[in-house]
């Protein structure tokens, strides 16, 4: 979360966020970050007049992108582990897993049982009142955007597919100084904290990819996702 003399920004997981977040904090003045991943339930009342700015990314690339970036690291995190079988399981499954976390009680009694209770800021910083609230028939990335602009009053969400012409336009909607401040980084600055990882499609069986398609269908209908 970054909160800037205009509006404040919340980092959506593997959504680009590193990318805006390394932006504002560079080039805008007095922009400030003051947690990770925190969702808006978490923004100072102080702040809350501000406008309230995001990212969003289609769902069959943010599995992929997920679970690649988790299979690269050295210590993966929790949920990696448990709906992997810490590693043992492959895509197709691990992500099976994933998407139907919502409903699969005895998994989310795992990931609840290992979560903090107070946000740490680090990694997905989740909680376990977060887990808890949980809505059922919900795949995992719905439940992070719900979670993340829950309560903002009408939120910016910019898909991350069209980023930098996004936030170009953004930015001139919202104080045309800033703009000045930010071509050259959204001009040359090279992507942020992104995973190799060949095209999404590739990854996906048609009944892994009819699952996403379902459990994710909100999101993907109003921002108009197709696989």
């Amino acid at each position: 979360m970054v909160i800037c003399p205009k509006f404040v920004f919340l980092h959506m997981h593997k959504s680009a966020g590193t990318f805006v977040n390394r932006m504002l904090l560079e080039r805008i003045p007095y922009a400030k970050q003051i947690g990770y991943h925190l969702p808006y339930s978490e923004l100072p009342a102080a702040y809350q007049r501000l406008p309230v700015m995001g990212t969003v990314r289609n769902p069959w690339a943010y599995y992929v992108s997920w679970f690649s970036f988790q299979s690269q690291m050295a210590q993966p995190n929790l949920l990696f582990n448990l709906v992997s079988n810490y590693g043992q399981q492959g895509f197709e499954q691990s992500i099976s897993n994933l998407l139907t976390l919502s409903d699969n009680s005895q998994l989310r009694d795992k990931l609840m049982a290992s979560l903090p209770e107070q946000f740490q800021n680090s990694g997905l910083n989740l909680i376990r009142s977060d887990i808890e609230h949980m809505q059922t028939d919900t795949g995992f990335y719905s439940f992070l955007y719900q979670r993340m602009y829950k309560g903002a009053n009408s939120p910016t969400v910019l898909p991350a597919e069209n980023l930098r012409d996004s936030l170009r336009h953004y930015l001139e909607q919202t104080d045309p100084f800033l703009v000045a401040r930010t071509t050259d980084y959204l001009q040359h600055a090279p992507q942020a904290n992104s995973s190799k990882h060949r095209p999404y499609r590739e990854y996906y069986s048609t009944e892994l990819s009819e699952l996403v398609a379902h459990q994710d269908r909100a999101l993907i209908q109003k921002y108009h996702y197709q696989f």
